[in-house]
């Protein structure tokens, strides 16, 4: 049997820093509907930001757009090119907060702390929905996403017997 993932959580949002990009780097939304451009770079990128896993426009498009608890996705553009994406949803299994999602950066643009924008760009939008914090799940060996996570004000969260030898290990 494996173990769960890494649980974090980020306990309010009303302290949030503002949004200030890289330079030629754009943030946009995208809630019901995504242009095919639009689920092919997203496609690109998690299937570089998560190798082994098959993306495509059409399995974006049926995860994010067809998830009820999909509030919105978010994508960063590089000129044209998405290079980084991450979703925002409502999951059952945590009242009253957000869930940050397939967070995303493509290969050549990583280095850029994109993966912490478009997780700001999710939590500036959990707070305008009026939820009061948020909670993500990761990887052990995700440890850049977990240093980005940790900027971000996420905090570990021990909801496994598993988990904290295992936060033990991946804290510096």
């Amino acid at each position: 049997m494996s173990e769960p993932q890494l649980l974090m959580r980020r306990a309010e949002l009303d302290d949030l820093p503002g949004m200030v990009l890289p330079d030629g780097y754009t943030v946009h939304r995208c809630e019901r509907v995504f242009a095919e451009s639009e689920g092919a770079g997203i496609a690109q990128v998690l299937g570089e930001a998560f190798p082994g896993m098959a993306w495509s426009g059409q399995k974006v498009t049926d995860t994010f757009i067809g998830d009820a608890g999909c509030i919105a996705t978010f994508y960063l553009r590089h000129g044209e090119t998405i290079v980084a994406t991450a979703t925002a949803r409502r999951d059952p299994a945590f009242s009253g907060v957000g869930y940050v999602h397939w967070v995303g950066v493509s290969e050549a643009h990583r280095g850029n702390r994109l993966g912490y924008h478009v997780s700001l760009a999710v939590l500036h939008e959990f707070a305008q929905e009026g939820l009061t914090g948020a909670v993500l799940t990761t990887d052990d060996h995700r440890l850049a996403a977990i240093q980005t996570y940790r900027r971000l004000g996420f905090v570990p969260e021990f909801a496994h017997p598993s988990h904290e030898e295992r936060w033990r290990r991946v804290s510096p």
